[in-house]
């Protein structure tokens, strides 16, 4: 990936955000889907856009997960990323706030990761 490519997230729904939160990630994480390449610890950029939320958030972030095509479990090709910087940290707050507010009646949420 070359550094002007951006990997522009926007989550439609809460539930789509608990799927590709990844909070057991130091800093915390979010799940990407994407078909691009990509190797453990590169540096990308991210712009995200949380549900109910105008606001972008723009970051770097590292790669610190891969789930290849042909994953077990059928579980969709990505990459995990770690939020970093200032705007990670506000994001990961952000994001923890909006999930802290979902009630899990019927099941828990399967994730895209584990």
């Amino acid at each position: 990936m070359n550094d002007t490519n951006v990997l522009s997230v926007v989550f439609e729904d809460k539930s789509s955000l608990a799927k590709q939160y990844m909070p057991f990630i130091e800093q915390g994480g979010l799940f990407i889907r994407t078909e691009e390449t990509f190797t453990l610890a590169a540096t990308v950029s991210l712009s995200v856009q949380l549900p109910s939320d105008c606001e972008k958030y723009d970051m770097s972030g590292r790669v610190v997960w891969l789930t290849p095509s042909a994953a077990e479990r059928g579980l969709p090709q990505g990459i995990g990323v770690q939020l970093m910087g200032n705007q990670g940290k506000i994001l990961r707050h952000k994001i923890e706030q909006q999930l802290a507010q979902m009630v899990m009646v019927d099941k828990p949420i399967l994730t895209d990761t584990m």
